[in-house]
């Protein structure tokens, strides 16, 4: 299944933060959650690693939901931690 995915990393150089989204397979969201994506900071040159913000499963057209379902990092479906 995919997901849209916000993802944000924080360089310790400059105080700098950078957010963005992606859309990807929902088993990929597992590397993000361990921090294992590296990635070279546009601000200093080093290397930061990306932090998993939340995700949306989006609407499937064949079901009648208005909003999609938002889960922050760190909770389960259920929304608890």
């Amino acid at each position: 299944m995919r997901v849209q995915a916000s993802i944000q990393f924080s360089c310790a150089t400059t105080g700098r933060n950078l957010e963005t989204q992606l859309n990807t397979e929902t088993r990929n969201l597992v590397m993000f959650r361990r921090g294992k994506v590296p990635m070279r900071c546009a601000f200093c040159g080093r290397q930061h690693y990306w932090r998993l913000i939340e995700y949306h499963h989006p609407v499937r057209k064949h079901q009648h939901r208005v909003a999609r379902d938002t889960v922050h990092a760190g909770e389960n479906q259920l929304g608890t931690r």
